[in-house]
């Protein structure tokens, strides 16, 4: 005995779409994987703090005048040649510190950085002068802090 087998699949009958209603279809399929695609992706905006002053660098001349002497005023050279790092516990049990970044001041001396809330230790050192200062980061706000570095000139 032999049986007749069909193929099922000939006799269903999908509905044909006309072009528009094609491109309407394929237009929400696209919108609707970039939006899953862009809303899964991304995190909600973290909001850090800042850590914002002036970094004051001298004296760079043996003897002060007045007026300064123009020779004698930090340049932006002066400032980048001073770097700082900014330092974060390395957690509960460990007292060790971990770098998080560096920064100079600008051509003026300013500085602004953006860190996620937390304490901080910024640091300079070197054989003539030594700053270390604990700050506060907290979430939308800014921390300021003068720096002062002594280069030892006198």
């Amino acid at each position: 005995m032999m049986s007749k087998t069909t193929n099922q699949s000939k006799n269903h009958k999908f509905p044909k779409l006309r072009n528009n209603e094609m491109e309407i279809a394929t237009k929400t399929i696209t919108l609707a994987l970039i939006s899953f695609f862009i809303l899964g992706c991304t995190q909600g905006p973290q909001e850090n703090g800042y850590l914002d002053g002036h970094i004051t660098i001298g004296p760079l001349c043996p003897v002060e005048s007045f007026p300064p002497d123009p020779s004698c005023e930090p340049t932006e050279e002066t400032y980048l040649a001073y770097e700082l790092t900014v330092y974060r516990s390395a957690g509960p049990t460990q007292p060790a510190l971990v770098q998080v970044t560096r920064f100079h001041g600008d051509k003026d001396g300013n500085y602004r950085i953006e860190l996620e809330p937390g304490t901080y230790v910024v640091a300079y050192e070197n054989q003539i002068s030594r700053f270390r200062e604990n700050v506060e980061i907290k979430k939308g706000e800014i921390t300021r802090l003068g720096i002062g570095i002594d280069t030892g000139i006198r």
